[in-house]
């Protein structure tokens, strides 16, 4: 399965950097969603560090570029590694190491520069 992560840019880049990859698909899971039909979406697992510690589990691949967050964690992952507090946020002690994309080479097909909308939009206006 092929699919696209945007990673953060150095500061003041005009592109965003997306890391084209590919892993084996797990299953497919139908999303129910709320006033809207209900989604097949694919799952894959990724391997990430949270807390200093590096875990792995299955994310169903969406485009999430309008959310707040790049991705989310479900009870499932979370009931064995965490104590949820919904009165707190961003617990997390440990930091993770840096890990440059060059260094995912298993799993990396390609990086790619994707212009930023909004940047292509103002030249035009120009």
């Amino acid at each position: 399965m092929r699919f696209h992560v945007p990673i953060e840019g150095e500061q003041g880049e005009e592109a965003m950097r997306v890391l084209a990859m590919e892993r084996p698909l797990k299953r497919t899971v139908k999303v129910k969603r709320k006033g809207a039909p209900s989604q097949l979406r694919y799952v894959v697992e990724l391997s990430f560090c949270l807390d200093g510690r590096e875990h792995q589990a299955e994310f169903s691949l969406t485009d999430r570029s309008a959310f707040l967050y790049p991705a989310l964690l479900g009870r499932e992952f979370l009931k064995d590694v965490a104590v949820v507090d919904p009165a707190n946020a961003f617990l997390a002690r440990s930091k993770c190491d840096h890990v440059e994309p060059a260094q995912l080479a298993g799993d990396i097909v390609e990086l790619e520069l994707h212009r930023d909308a909004a940047a292509d939009s103002a030249e035009e206006a120009e």
